[in-house]
């Protein structure tokens, strides 16, 4: 699955990736996004041809912090951060693990954390075998770590978390689960558990 600059040829495909920089560089929540997008994801659901999210990466949020979204399962998405300073990488929510792994393939990185936002599998089901083949550390609520394979750092509400020079700060928003949560950068709130499933 490539991933192009929506600067590329395939601009007009790339419907909704400017607002959703725009949302990511203004800290708005990423379960909004989700409502915006809808209609497209059912499209993309309905025609495989119309891979929207394969051809942009969220980029340009931070001097340093690259975003990139990584298709899982049918419908869900893994969020690779890459600290181009220091080569840390993490990724939120991973579905399942080979999506992620040739992500990380084509660019050539290891993988240093895993951050999960709720325990269900659809954001959890990469963990193991990502934690098995790059030792990376899993992260997760407190009120979720029980639940969350192979958690190794646990976060409640408050917590500051440093991601490689990255202010991390931790949001539990229960509803979805109990555990539900937020990664709040200093200057985005990342948040994939928009709806209930």
């Amino acid at each position: 699955m490539a991933s192009f600059s929506c600067s590329e040829d395939r601009k007009e495909l790339c419907v909704w990736p400017s607002l959703r920089q725009f949302c990511l560089r203004k800290g708005i929540v990423y379960g909004f996004m989700r409502l915006l997008s809808r209609p497209l994801k059912t499209l993309r659901g309905a025609s495989r041809s119309l891979r929207i999210a394969e051809f942009c990466s969220v980029s340009n949020v931070s001097s340093s912090l690259q975003i990139e979204l990584v298709p899982c399962l049918r419908d869900n998405y893994a969020y690779l951060l890459h600290d181009v300073d220091t080569g840390t990488v993490g990724v939120v929510d991973p579905s399942e693990a080979l999506p992620v792994i040739d992500a990380l393939s084509r660019k050539n990185r290891n993988l240093t954390y895993i951050l999960n936002t709720h325990h269900h599998h659809d954001h959890t089901g990469g963990n193991m075998d990502l934690k098995a083949r790059y030792g990376a550390k899993v992260i997760g609520s407190a009120l979720d770590r029980d639940r969350i394979p192979g958690i190794d750092i646990v976060l409640n509400d408050g917590d500051k978390w440093m991601f490689a020079g990255h202010a991390v700060h931790v949001i539990e928003t229960p509803g979805h689960t109990r555990g539900s949560t937020l990664f709040s950068y200093s200057f985005m709130l990342t948040s994939i558990v928009s709806r209930a499933h």
